[in-house]
């Protein structure tokens, strides 16, 4: 698609905002008010920026909708020519001779840039509650203007955020978006936590196409597949919640096509000259004002044609001629279809006169995936024994075994086939490493390169630890069969509803391309061991050869995507599931398939037990709503499914049937805190899964009872946690660092040893301190799934470990291709002043961000964003004393030969980025990629002359 320009706003905390009180005193009558508001400062863009008061958004309609309020009409291909001619500008004053009028010049340029990319109408404010319900009703003051409170969307609600907008503009803003609705201010017609959710679709960053047109047909809510589940009842007894997990025939009726539509292949085509597609995606992940879901590529028409259907009836219930359509939405992706009475053709009106436009958030690939990584969820949830451990394993421990092994080719291989172009002829791409490397491969015996290298091979061994190990197969969208909806639309009868597609049965090209009968189809995030959903692949065996013929006609534009039956409980498997562009994983790992618990029942349960009553949408509801949806709590139950996976092993299988039936209400409490955006109702956890504290002054009896209790609940993470979080990992390493000296001292063999003596290996008194180890460890060292799959990598790391040390010999290649320059005493001092300013800017961040109570994944996020920052300050504050790049390189180096070298090269690659790719010199050899029948890449090397030549 088009590249996406990232639009940055200022960030403010609720207590940047509380902290800056301003009292005004004013004269009513005779008496004197007070009156409290909150004014908050102006901050420069560069201000922001070193502050970490920045944060970037793509382009949206929120954003198209303020450009517009201010005369700027710019299409959105207009836009990205302006930034791409602004970046081409820049890049030409750094070639230029080093003059004071360049360097000024230059950045005056940036500035342009990060003005132009700059939105001040808009703040982001994250926030406590208790400051949020202080200002949020009324807005503040930010630079002497009023900010309101615009929206805040369910990803927002999930870190306590909100945006707030210019007070004039919001109000504008807003009256467009609701494109001539029923005013929900007066009457109670809206859920507040679910249309503050549908306007937080606004700030979703798409690319705009034109708008399509479209008929809105009903739900299709008829079938009820047949099957067995494992119902979860909840129930409130004397203010205390109860769950009951009780086996019992699936009895509902479920949407079949929830949140998707069709698409005709010729407006599909339309659409990739706007989006700058060279191919025609199978769907499209779409957005509108109150709009979202998935349209698949689906020749509706031809169906018609077929059965010499012309007039169909639309969500009102009047006919209309089909062929006069592109789209077919279903009335779940029209989610304000009440506020209109149904009537699409009266928004529609609306949506040309105020010149709206749809977006596409995301379409499907060119091509597939052939290789993924699974994930500790999918895989604990599986029957692996040891052997199928092995087994499963042995893809990563080949990869990591080649590059402990391997030569230059091996390496730059594993750090590039992520990257490849689909154009099998073509080159690589991908970061600056890669691309550094390509241009001249003796950047490899680098230092900096090595231990880039040597980070990017440990951090993924680390992650496989956590089950991040590779696995044949793809993430694709989950496609509820087209046929039936086309079949629906067009004959409006249940009874003619057929589709094509057998009960648990799927059509997919990928893996009718790859022999696949079989597959294991997982949607994250997975709960119970009934997720693992195994699927029979249709083909001319499986379903006949006519009917997989008429598939193969049908669903010739979906090349990518799973189509899934109408007629299985398949979206109950996968943990309640929808088609609005939920993405699943497939693989035929003969593995995952043998050890998927196939006779396990999926989990389900009554759905709208906590349905949020209809209000009126007012300032002080929509503060209400985001109060109650503030934080997220998604992580802390899954761990708690996780936790009792790993305390499986320490019942007996009585035992484990209860904890089996604690994760099924998990999955429960999973949805309803998922749901909770959307209905600000928070889930309760029963008493049996909450701790209780043992106290000095508790009898026998209740401290007796106590623990009994406390046995079963799920208070402590499994081993492996601790390569997912520091903090799990720091409390393990204290508690291994207490006992190993008590060991030594007591039994005269150090703690590795003794962990590594088999169970008939040990004596009486080693066996009695191992058990202490065990059950005193702040993380559950039991014999489950997990913890055997991150035991068996350590073990296995140990024998690759001394190969993958980093060569200590220093190598500064990338610094050999400086020149020795003459530079100026004032301009040598300036260049140390800035890089001694970012190596402590450096260690600030780094030591700030791991204080913080966040997850791993979460902190490197944090550095990463906070380090581009930090480089883009630097970078202008050398171009203040070079605006030549080919110069500054040169004096950069040479004012900092005498620094620490180690610094020096990391500084420099880091700081000028991109700009070395034409410092670089080339070398004249290059790697060619072509995809091999299985899917793989066959990788070698070509002179740049014989590339270049065909």
């Amino acid at each position: 698609m088009l590249t996406q320009n990232l639009y940055n706003i200022i960030k403010l905390t609720g207590n940047d905002i509380v902290s800056n009180v301003h009292v005004e005193t004013v004269t009513q009558g005779k008496k004197k008010k007070e009156i409290k508001s909150f004014r908050v400062a102006h901050i420069s863009i560069d201000e922001a920026r070193q502050n970490n008061s920045l944060i970037s958004f793509a382009d949206n309609f929120m954003f198209r909708e303020i450009r517009k309020y201010n005369n700027d009409h710019s299409t959105q291909l207009e836009v990205a020519d302006h930034v791409e001619l602004l970046r081409e500008e820049i890049k030409k004053i750094k070639k230029l001779e080093n003059t004071q009028e360049n360097r000024n010049a230059l950045l005056a340029k940036i500035n342009e840039l990060d003005e132009y990319l700059f939105v001040p109408e808009v703040i982001s404010v994250t926030s406590y509650k208790k400051d949020y319900s202080r200002f949020a009703k009324k807005g503040f003051y930010y630079d002497g203007k009023l900010y309101t409170r615009y929206c805040a969307s369910s990803g927002n609600l999930k870190s306590n955020t909100a945006l707030f907008m210019l007070d004039d503009v919001n109000k504008a803003v807003s009256d467009v978006f609701a494109c001539g609705h029923k005013d929900i201010s007066k009457s109670e017609e809206v859920i507040p936590e679910k249309y503050g959710a549908y306007k937080g679709l606004t700030t979703s960053g798409i690319n705009f196409i034109t708008l399509p047109k479209v008929v809105v047909i009903p739900d299709f809510e008829e079938i009820t597949p047949k099957g067995k589940v494992n119902f979860v009842e909840k129930n409130i007894i004397d203010g205390q919640v109860e769950y009951k997990v009780v086996p019992k025939d699936f009895d509902s009726i479920l949407n079949s096509f929830d949140g998707m539509g069709l698409i005709s292949s010729a407006k599909v085509g339309q659409y990739c000259t706007e989006l700058g597609l060279d191919y025609e995606p199978a769907a499209l992940n779409i957005r509108a004002i109150g709009v979202k879901g998935l349209l698949i590529n689906f020749d509706f028409h031809e169906l018609a044609k077929e059965n010499n259907i012309i007039w169909i009836k639309n969500l009102k219930g009047d006919l209309v001629n089909i062929n006069n359509y592109d789209v077919l939405l279903t009335a779940s992706q029209w989610k304000l279809h009440g506020l209109y009475d149904d009537d699409w053709g009266a928004f529609d009106r609306v949506q040309q006169d105020n010149d709206l436009v749809w977006g596409v958030q995301r379409v499907t690939p060119k091509q597939d995936d052939d290789t993924v990584k699974l994930n500790y969820q999918l895989v604990q949830s599986s029957n692996l024994k040891d052997d199928d451990i092995e087994e499963l394993l042995k893809p990563t421990k080949e990869l990591f075994t080649k590059l402990a092994e391997g030569d230059d080719f091996t390496t730059i291989k594993y750090l590039m086939e992520e990257n490849l172009l689909n154009d099998e002829t073509d080159h690589f791409r991908g970061t600056i490493l890669n691309q550094a490397l390509l241009r001249n491969r003796s950047l490899l015996q680098d230092t900096y390169v090595k231990e880039e290298i040597h980070k990017l091979v440990a951090s993924n061994l680390k992650l496989a630890k956590i089950a991040k190990i590779l696995c044949r197969g793809m993430y694709s969208y989950m496609v509820s069969d087209p046929y039936a909806l086309a079949q629906w639309a067009i004959f409006r009868d249940k009874d003619k509803v057929t589709g094509l597609i057998p009960a648990n049965c799927i059509f997919s090209k990928y893996w009718n391309d790859r022999n696949a009968d079989e597959v294991d189809a997982c949607r994250s995030p997975m709960t119970d061991i009934a997720e693992h959903n195994i699927l029979t692949v249709c083909n001319d065996t499986s379903v006949g050869s006519d009917t997989f013929a008429k598939m193969k006609h049908y669903y010739s534009h979906i090349y990518s995507g799973i189509i899934y039956s109408i007629w299985d409980l398949s979206t109950i498997i996968h943990s309640d599931s929808d088609w609005d562009s939920d993405q699943c994983l497939t693989t035929d790992s003969a593995v995952l398939k043998r050890c998927a618990y196939r006779d396990a029942l999926p989990v389900t349960y009554q759905k709208g037990l906590t349905k949020a009553q209809k209000k009126k949408y007012t300032i002080k509801a929509a503060v209400e709503s985001d109060l109650k949806g503030f934080g997220n709590k998604v992580g802390f139950y899954s761990n708690k499914t996780t936790s009792f996976f790993a305390m499986l092993p320490l019942f007996n299988k009585d035992e484990q049937k209860g904890i089996l039936d604690n994760i099924r209400i998990l999955r429960l409490i999973i949805g309803e805190e998922i749901d909770s955006t959307k209905t600000g109702v928070k889930p309760k956890l029963p008493v049996e899964f909450i701790y209780q504290k043992l106290k000095s002054d508790d009898t026998k009896e209740v401290r007796k009872k106590k623990m009994e209790h406390n046995t079963f609940v799920p208070k402590y993470k499994p081993y492996f946690f601790r390569y997912r979080d520091t903090t799990d990992n720091d409390r393990f390493t204290k508690y291994q660092s207490h006992m190993k000296p008590i060991c030594q001292r007591l039994l005269y063999i150090t703690l590795d040893k003794l962990l590594a003596l088999k169970d008939d290996e040990l004596t009486d008194k080693q066996k009695n301190f191992k058990q202490i180890y065990i059950d005193c460890s702040p993380l559950l060292l039991t014999n489950c799934v997990m913890n055997k799959l991150c035991w068996n990598l350590e073990e296995f790391e140990k024998t690759i470990a001394d190969k993958l040390k980093v060569d200590t010999e220093k190598n500064y290649v990338l610094l050999g291709f400086a020149k020795e320059v003459d530079v100026s005493v004032e301009d040598k001092a300036q260049v140390i002043e800035v890089f001694n300013r970012y190596n402590k800017k450096a260690a600030e961040i780094i030591k700030e961000i791991h204080s913080k109570r966040s997850t791993d994944d979460e902190k490197k996020e944090i550095i990463m964003e906070e380090k581009e920052k930090m480089q883009d300050e630097t970078k202008k504050e050398l171009y203040k004393i070079c605006s030549n790049k080919f110069m500054l390189f040169d004096r950069v180096v040479t004012s900092l030969k005498d620094m620490d070298k180690d610094k020096v090269n990391q500084f420099i690659w880091k700081v000028f980025e991109y700009d070395l790719l034409s410092i670089i010199p080339k070398d004249n050899i290059i790697l060619k990629a072509e995809r091999k029948n299985n899917g793989d890449y066959d990788i070698f090397e070509v002179t740049r002359n014989d590339y270049m030549a065909g």
